[in-house]
């Protein structure tokens, strides 16, 4: 299951509208991944002025796994990531 997690600041949708399809939350992680356009597919929504973690995943196979995975389970979620950079942080 390929999945990339995204910390989406605020005032920033979380998918694109017809109003903007440019500048959402997944439109600038392809972008600075080198994927293509609509390669990535959001699982939730986070409101345009909430930032947080935003989980989009690779194949709509994967958006659904993780979908059922997280509603067939109450309580916590411990999820394992293996997480690669991009540039340098300051």
């Amino acid at each position: 299951m390929f999945m990339t997690v995204v910390d989406k600041p605020h005032r920033l949708p979380s998918m694109a509208h017809e109003s903007n399809a440019v500048e959402h939350c997944g439109g600038c992680a392809e972008r600075g991944l080198g994927l293509p356009a609509a390669a990535l597919k959001v699982t939730h929504r986070l409101d345009s002025s909430t930032s947080g973690v935003l989980v989009l995943g690779k194949t709509e196979s994967a958006v659904r796994e993780f979908n059922e995975s997280v509603a067939k389970k109450p309580g916590s979620k411990v999820i394992f990531l293996l997480l690669f950079t991009y540039g340098q942080f300051e």
